[in-house]
């Protein structure tokens, strides 16, 4: 769409960082665009929606939640890329494991069929 265009030119004009967040914004602007549409085709009710995804996205927010803490503390432009990867990939895993198995996500059912399958 043409908000999508605007936001990656007004993003490249301005530095990478910008580019990147802007294209946040973009992706955003598309999810709501595309359920929008596909609403008007379907039928469907958004509490429905809202119910099929609750538990992935309590999965996927648990997953970000270290990662974009981590992002806040030391900014953007992290000087120290190895402490921040040493704390946002294990805790990103945690925060998915953790939130798959107390949301009874499916995933966890598929996580534990893996670990019992690399036990045998």
């Amino acid at each position: 769409t043409c908000v999508n265009v605007a936001f990656a030119l007004t993003g490249a004009y301005f530095s990478l960082l910008v580019l990147a967040q802007l294209l946040v914004l973009s992706a955003a602007n598309s999810a709501v665009l595309w359920l929008t549409l596909a609403k008007h085709q379907i039928g469907f009710r958004w509490v429905d929606l809202f119910k099929a995804l609750g538990r992935s996205a309590i999965v996927a927010i648990a997953a970000v939640s270290v990662p974009f803490a981590v992002t806040l503390y030391f900014g953007w432009r992290s000087t120290s890329i190895i402490t921040t990867l040493s704390i946002s990939i294990p805790g990103a895993a945690i925060g998915f494991l953790m939130a798959s198995y107390l949301s009874r996500h499916v995933i966890w059912d598929e996580i534990s069929r893996a670990a019992k399958a690399l036990r045998a």
